[in-house]
């Protein structure tokens, strides 16, 4: 069920995107963007559009590189709870990554009719807790989510 609601406010804001002249203004190049309510910095290959996050205090990031991602402020959450909550999804290909101040977790899930690629990170950057997911249908997506994860820092 939690997977079909992401799925699916996932298409609406890439249909919002698509509709919205400020979601056009896609920024060209990699390099850092720049997660101002949360005061954090990320780097995203390729042209993106940054927008507010659906249902949370933080961002969306979307573009062809990453498909559509959010980085926002949560509770903190332990890894054995993350493993837990994504055994009903019968995850394949688990894989968690240590990191300095959080973990990584991703995993790839069967659908009906097309397998899913979920990625989580949480981390603790400067003070604040900080989630960063996404789930989608390609795997290179999914690794460009991964490494843009592991690239926030606060903003400098």
């Amino acid at each position: 069920m939690r997977a079909s609601r992401s799925r699916a406010l996932q298409l609406a804001w890439l249909i919002k995107c698509s509709l919205t002249p400020a979601c056009s203004d896609a920024t060209p190049d990699r390099g850092p963007r720049t997660i101002e309510v949360l005061g954090l910095a990320v780097d995203v290959p390729g042209p993106v559009s940054v927008g507010g996050a659906i249902g949370g205090d933080g961002a969306r990031i979307v573009g062809a590189s990453v498909g559509a991602f959010s980085i926002e402020r949560a509770q903190p959450r332990t890894l054995d709870e993350a493993k837990a909550d994504s055994a009903m999804l019968t995850p394949t290909n688990v894989q968690t990554t240590p990191l300095p101040d959080g973990w990584a977790l991703t995993f790839e899930s069967a659908g009906g009719t097309a397998t899913s690629y979920f990625v989580e990170v949480r981390r603790t950057i400067a003070g604040t807790s900080v989630r960063c997911r996404s789930i989608g249908s390609d795997r290179g997506q999914a690794e460009s989510v991964l490494a843009a994860c592991k690239s926030l820092r606060a903003k400098r």
